[in-house]
């Protein structure tokens, strides 16, 4: 994972790609997922929100603090 500052904000920037396998559960704007890892399965809820064409989901992520995923369609 590489840093980069844009704009006054630090965005990381993830090389490669990463699979996983397990559930997921929405309710209303808490999206809840389950994977399952080496260790046994890792839970994180996620709030999401959708408007139009734009997808969010922001989840507190460890020592890195609140990340925010943003993905829009082509």
């Amino acid at each position: 994972m590489e840093a980069e500052e844009l704009n006054g904000e630090i965005m990381y920037i993830c090389n490669g790609t990463l699979t996983n396998s397990g559930t997921y559960e929405l309710n209303g704007d808490q999206l809840t997922t389950t994977v399952d890892t080496a260790t046994g399965p890792e839970v994180t809820t996620t709030t999401i929100t959708l408007n139009n064409d734009i997808l969010k989901a922001t989840f507190d992520y460890q020592e890195y603090g609140d990340i925010e995923f943003v993905y829009q369609k082509d």
